[in-house]
């Protein structure tokens, strides 16, 4: 699981580039809002 944006931002990054699995970029999207919306509460 990923925890931070700058990790996240890495694996989007390397998808677009490389693979272009929209399945992977689709998870990655939604782990990027989930992680948006926890920085929100601290």
């Amino acid at each position: 699981m990923i925890h931070d944006m700058e990790t996240l931002r890495a694996c989007i990054a390397y998808e677009n580039q490389h693979q272009q699995r929209v399945p992977i970029l689709r998870q990655l999207e939604k782990r990027a809002i989930e992680l948006r919306s926890q920085d929100d509460d601290d």
